[in-house]
């Protein structure tokens, strides 16, 4: 079903139920011709909406076969009467769909209304559908469509992956939508209170306004409303709302009470479906049962959805004696690798060269080394804004206003932009260099959103993680981490060549190019090999490999016991084996009672295959 676009149904407070509007609507026209939609002004002023919007919604109900309109003569005697029928669809609450009609005489000018069971909240629910203010792309469609299927193959824990900037709060409305059609509850949960007031005014934009809030003392609190938008950090501390569906909005990041919450007997059937942009979390599969890919960050560029980027590594940051701490370098650690004159100094210099004029966020390793950058764009003229953990909704909402309007040029901040951002932003400065693919994709994707008059987003990169992670269209994973190394038969996939970097201009370009698309650079290859006078000496294969190390003895060895065994050979034949490869019988204590091991490599596999024929080649002979 296609949306309608009627972004001033939402601007408008509504002065009656949705219910009592759609009635109002229906009556007027029901008592027209099927020519026109009259009485414009009069359901306009009853209604409380602008009379555009009213005559945009009564037409984009019947475009959309919610409502349609027939005109019958019936006889009565010797006279005939008009009779006009309105007929309005919904969905009742047990799923099925029914019609209400609304039948007017032009001769008595009488209105008489066919009741049917759930009519009322069925009406209540085609008006807020009507409401809808954009329609839904295909990749949404998609997977939304997905997701169905899902929960009805019986998955309970779905996780649903959607890039940075394709709409997942729209995707989760419309999910939200479809459960209140069927009069269930539902939770929406957001892991910062940041995200509290900027997905109700996400719900409210798409239609969805019984909605309440559990966080702290906000003032929209009220449990009695059929949706609840909540922080995780709230939540812990209180009871637990009633809900048929509980939408997990940025579930790669985990909470001790998400957990715990999920894995409760009396919740087992309610189905969580979990948002992210990179559910690429270690353990992430031991919640969530499937992963739904809605679209890819390179598909949704190539579509037109998201915007192109460019990417230059003006600088290359000395990071030797930085730690590495779960995963990502250590913070303490990175900060003093970082923030050092000349770095900060080239960040301002190559933003006034190349991203000047364009809005810009700046990610920095902590207050600090923000701070610093701060100074550093001040210091030359440049406005720039500063934001961290600490600071207040309001302060984050004048920084947003003011590089809307050019107030400031430049945003630095430490962890607080990564999620939650829907800002023109048209450059990036990485000045924080991480391991993590997913702090990066988030990052970049502050960038990737489109606005008109933008052609790509410009990342500055002086942290090498474009060069050391790879392009954000690179990073991929087609299946949820269960938290273990891998199974047994399964092979880690090939590393994706890293891009390159031009030499001359910096641009860091696709691996495989001979030129620099930036600036048409063409690298001469060179030779990097040093060359020093000797002779040559015969290279002896069972010498080299008498030199192996034992941990590759000891396997090489345990898995020729295994073939052995399947096979039916002796000790000998092993023993056989190991002195082709190694030159050396296997009487070191470290081989000699090795047990057979669990399998067989497909390399040890094919070794012994070789041997085997040439052994047979040789008795032929």
């Amino acid at each position: 079903m296609s949306y309608i676009d009627s972004s001033a149904a939402a601007k408008v407070p509504l002065k009656r139920s949705p219910k009592a509007v759609l009635l109002a609507l229906a009556d007027r026209a029901a008592k027209e011709t099927a020519q026109c939609w009259p009485s414009i002004r009069r359901v306009a002023k009853e209604t409380g909406l602008g009379e555009r919007t009213v005559s945009r919604h009564l037409a984009a109900l019947e475009r959309m076969g919610l409502i349609s309109r027939d005109r019958r003569t019936r006889k009565n005697g010797s006279r005939t009467t008009d009779l006009i029928t309105l007929h309005v669809r919904h969905l009742a609450g047990n799923g099925t769909t029914r019609t209400q009609t609304y039948t007017h005489s032009a001769e008595s000018e009488t209105y008489h209304q066919t009741h049917s069971h759930g009519a009322y909240q069925g009406l209540a629910n085609l008006y807020r559908r009507a409401l809808r203010m954009r329609p839904l792309h295909d990749h949404q469609k998609q997977a939304i469509s997905r997701l169905r299927e899902a929960l009805r193959s019986g998955s309970r824990r779905p996780m649903l992956q959607a890039p940075t900037g394709s709409g997942k709060t729209q995707i989760a409305a419309a999910i939200v939508e479809m459960a209140r059609d069927k009069g269930n509850r539902a939770v929406f949960t957001v892991p910062a209170k940041e995200l509290i007031d900027q997905t109700v005014k996400r719900f409210y934009a798409e239609g969805i306004r019984d909605v309440g809030v559990i966080q702290a003392d906000h003032h929209m609190t009220d449990c009695s409303k059929p949706v609840q938008i909540a922080s995780v950090q709230t939540l812990q501390r209180r009871l637990l709302p009633e809900a048929d569906i509980v939408i997990v909005d940025e579930a790669h990041r985990s909470f001790a009470f998400m957990e715990e919450w999920m894995t409760k007997d009396e919740w087992l059937d309610v189905p969580f479906i979990g948002l992210s942009a990179t559910p690429w979390t270690k353990g992430l599969g031991r919640l969530y049962d499937r992963l739904i890919i809605a679209a890819t960050t390179e598909q949704l560029i190539d579509q037109g959805y998201l915007s192109p980027f460019k990417v230059f590594a003006p600088t290359h940051p000395d990071l030797t004696g930085v730690r590495t701490v779960a995963g990502d370098f250590h913070e303490s650690d990175l900060a003093k690798a970082m923030n050092k004159r000349t770095l900060t100094a080239d960040i301002v210099s190559t933003w006034i060269e190349k991203g000047r004029g364009r809005p810009t966020l700046c990610f920095a390793v902590d207050r600090v080394h923000a701070k610093t950058i701060q100074q550093q764009f001040e210091a030359c003229g440049v406005r720039c804004g500063y934001l961290d953990a600490q600071s207040t909704g309001r302060e984050r909402d004048d920084a947003r206003k003011a590089l809307a309007s050019g107030d400031a040029e430049v945003i630095c901040n430490v962890g607080v932009l990564t999620t939650g951002v829907d800002w023109d932003v048209r450059c990036i400065i990485l000045a924080r260099p991480t391991k993590s693919e997913i702090l990066f994709t988030q990052i970049v994707g502050r960038g990737l959103r489109t606005a008109e008059g933008k052609d790509h987003c410009l990342i500055l990169d002086h942290s090498d993680s474009t060069l050391r992670l790879g392009f954000v269209t690179d990073i991929h994973h087609d299946r949820l981490d269960g938290g273990k190394l891998g199974h047994e038969g399964e092979t880690k996939p090939k590393d994706k060549a890293k891009p390159r970097e031009c030499e001359k201009c910096h641009y860091v370009r696709q691996p495989g190019l001979s030129h620099c698309p930036s600036c048409g650079f063409v690298p001469e290859a060179v030779c990097n090999v040093k060359t020093e006078d000797g002779e040559l000496a015969e290279l002896d294969p069972k010498k080299v490999n008498a030199a192996a190390d034992w941990p590759e003895k000891v396997a090489f060895v345990g898995q020729l016991r295994a073939y052995a065994l399947l096979t039916k050979k002796t000790e000998s034949w092993v023993a056989w084996r190991y002195r082709d490869k190694y030159g050396v019988w296997p009487n070191h204590p470290k081989v000699k009672y090795v047990r057979p091991a669990a399998g067989i490599s497909p390399e040890v596999r094919a070794w012994i295959t070789s041997r085997n024929i040439r052994h047979a080649k040789t008795a032929v002979a």
